[in-house]
């Protein structure tokens, strides 16, 4: 997800980092300086053919303009405040955050719950900072089933026996 704030203060840094002012870059790109302005406080995007000016003029690739290289830091309050479904989920799957599961698994529907539950069984050692225990008592029975079926058929044994206690 593109963040119109951060990419305005990066192409502010890049700019101001070859000393070119905003009315010279303006000139370069034949846009107005009032529109290098409104991208710089994060109110606009330059257009594709201005990005593509740019990336040239500043020397770097589209990714490094745009900000999207930049790893977003994901909140167990609120996951998705800045970040798509699938950039979420593609970050916990890929083990590239430390958030702790267990604190945020009902802010993903059952179809994403069963990725990250798939991902969890096939790669342990990337869930390191997720409390397993909490995070079992958190899920379906079904999503217990997939995740463990060993642990899960325990689980119905012993609470059957308490029953008849």
């Amino acid at each position: 997800m593109l963040n119109l704030v951060e990419i305005g203060t990066n192409i502010r840094h890049l700019r101001t980092s070859l000393n070119i002012t905003q009315d010279e870059l303006a000139t370069t790109l034949l846009v107005s300086r009032q529109a290098i302005s409104r991208w710089e406080q994060g109110l606009a995007l330059p257009t594709i053919d201005n990005i593509c000016c740019l990336v040239e003029l500043f020397g770097v690739n589209v990714e490094t303009l745009l900000c999207l290289d930049n790893p977003k830091q994901l909140s167990e309050d609120d996951l998705f405040a800045d970040c798509s479904h699938n950039y979420v989920i593609g970050q916990i799957v890929q083990g590239k955050t430390n958030i702790n599961l267990a604190n945020c698994i009902d802010q993903f529907n059952l179809e994403e719950r069963m990725l990250i539950l798939k991902s969890i069984k096939k790669n342990r050692e990337r869930y390191l900072n997720t409390d397993m225990e909490a995070l079992w008592n958190m899920l379906t029975g079904l999503e217990k089933q997939f995740f463990n079926s060993k642990l899960y058929k325990e689980e119905i044994k012993t609470n059957k026996f308490r029953r008849r206690i």
